[in-house]
């Protein structure tokens, strides 16, 4: 049978260095507790001097239970929501139109100068975060009337990056004056907005004076959230080119060269 070995050197100061460990460990937990008990029997809750009056007005914070009760206090009164900022008085489908001429001028005059020329994207007449395109849709996804200003609805389909085309009117921040650098003379003159289509005959539908290229929605500016001078008559009809005939020269397509080729 064999002799057992005795422990090496290094087996017994690990021993004692764990021991000693341990217990300053327990030595530590109760001296802890002990001051911690001592310093909590001599302490007393602050309280505020009233004669040291902040030198403005100061809101008592609220506690979690009050704001559970009432989220909002001096601006419960604003109003965030666009469905409670957006005007609730929709014009109806059989709503007779004012006469077109009379504000179709000055209409087709501010959508010139919000446009660099006839069928560019029309820049953004307010500040913008660009964030994302979330905010825009909010109110241009079906047009919206917020305190008489109109956000009229998308003539296109939905993409993703508005900014891409619609740029600010105005610089979002001051920069320094850099005029030697860029130069805003040129010749460049952009067409006009077209005023009219032409008819067949006298009554007949007009034809659309317009290119239909990101225009596939024309309730966007004829229907009903359509400004004065440019709003149809008669909205409840959707199918707009059953009539309206597209422009022949604006969107015209080339003929195929084997269009009267007889079918293979």
């Amino acid at each position: 049978m064999a002799e057992p070995q005795e422990p090496t050197p290094e087996y017994r100061s690990t021993h004692v260095f764990v021991g000693v460990a341990l217990g300053l460990a327990f030595l530590g937990f109760f001296v802890g507790i002990n001051q911690t008990s001592q310093q909590m029997d001599g302490l007393t809750a602050f309280v505020p001097d009233a004669s040291k009056e902040a030198p403005h007005e100061s809101l008592k914070a609220r506690g979690y239970g009050e704001i559970l009760e009432n989220p909002f206090r001096k601006n419960q009164h604003w109003l965030t929501s666009i469905d409670n900022l957006a005007s609730k008085t929709t014009p109806q489908l059989t709503a007779e139109v004012e006469d077109p001429e009379k504000n179709k001028e000055s209409t087709l005059l501010m959508r010139e100068a919000r446009r660099a020329y006839a069928g560019a994207p029309p820049t953004i007449p307010h500040p913008v975060k660009q964030k994302g395109d979330a905010s825009c849709v909010a109110c241009h996804q079906d047009g919206v009337t917020i305190n008489g200003r109109l956000a009229p609805p998308m003539s296109h389909d939905f993409k993703s990056q508005c900014m891409q085309c619609h740029v600010v009117s105005q610089a979002p921040m001051q920069v320094e004056n850099r005029s030697y650098l860029l130069s805003t003379e040129n010749s460049f003159v952009g067409l006009s907005e077209p005023r009219d289509g032409e008819r067949a005959w006298p009554g007949a539908p007009a034809t659309i004076p317009h290119t239909l290229q990101m225009r596939s929605n024309c309730m966007s500016c004829h229907g009903l959230n359509g400004r004065y001078g440019i709003r149809t008559s008669h909205p409840w009809r959707q199918n707009c080119v059953q009539c309206h005939t597209p422009n022949a020269k604006l969107d015209a397509h080339p003929i195929p060269s084997n269009l009267d080729a007889p079918p293979q």
